[in-house]
């Protein structure tokens, strides 16, 4: 029986899979480096929407 179209793609989600830990090491390797820019108490993914957010503020509505 040939495997179904999403088992077709494991080796793709095991690439992002993998992507995405390495990534992660990049970021807590960040975040002890430069906690006052990607640090805070939140998971990774509001760490990351904490600094696109504050990215996207005006200079003038920033609190740094």
């Amino acid at each position: 029986m040939p495997p179904s179209h999403s088992q077709s793609r494991d080796d793709e989600i095991k690439q992002a899979i993998e992507a995405y830990l390495e990534a992660r090491k990049g970021i807590l390797a960040l975040r002890r480096e430069v906690p006052d820019r990607i640090g805070g108490k939140e998971n990774i993914a509001g760490r990351i929407g904490q600094f696109l957010g504050l990215g996207q503020l005006p200079a003038c509505c920033r609190q740094e």
